[in-house]
């Protein structure tokens, strides 16, 4: 059966690293402390600790099939569900130029990937590739896709927004504020 797979990093190698010097350092200076028992037990470091492995483990696993498309991010939970597109449900495929502010600190580049039937666009490329690979990707889903007409360029930001990509920011994010919580509630 033929397929196109691609697997990638979230974050680059080199970001993960740099995270993992502060929560390092902090462990060090607790344990220097001898707060050592204190440290352990905190779900502040624990979900930090969680979070690198993350970092470090994960990545984006992406396969194209002539049934459709598979989505994962995994092997370590995190909140982030695979997406699965049926073929009868894509109804584009693309190459778009990602803009990026200025302001985020963030490159702009370029992405391959779906539009489904209800407009979301579901990016299926690294967006660390450089645009000759990008768009090599592209005519490679769609020949897996059997996709007959032309792949289109698109530029600017998606006209339906996926809603689903914010649940692991506010599963993380709670998360981290119940650590919070839990460090006030332990200082009192």
């Amino acid at each position: 059966m033929d397929e196109y797979t691609d697997s990638y990093r979230l974050f680059p190698l080199w970001a993960v690293y740099l995270l993992t010097i502060p929560v390092g350092l902090g462990a060090w200076g607790v344990s220097a402390a001898r707060y050592t028992d204190t440290l352990a037990g905190t779900p502040l470091f624990v979900l930090f600790a969680y979070g690198l492995a993350v970092g470090y483990a994960n990545r984006r696993t992406v396969r194209v099939t002539a049934e459709g498309v598979a989505k994962a991010f995994g092997p370590l939970p995190c909140g982030v569900q695979p997406e699965w597109v049926p073929r009868d449900e894509v109804a584009k495929v693309y190459v778009r130029y990602v803009y990026v502010s200025a302001k985020s600190g963030r490159a702009p580049y370029w992405a391959a990937g779906i539009e489904d039937t209800s407009g979301r666009w579901v990016d299926l490329t690294d967006p660390l590739a450089p645009a000759e690979s990008v768009k090599e990707s592209a005519q490679r889903i769609a020949a897996m896709l059997r996709w007959t007409e032309p792949i289109e360029v698109l530029r600017g930001m998606p006209a339906v927004y996926d809603r689903k990509a914010l649940a692991p920011l506010m599963l993380w994010g709670g998360l981290i504020f119940a650590a919070f919580g839990w460090g006030l509630l332990q200082s009192l």
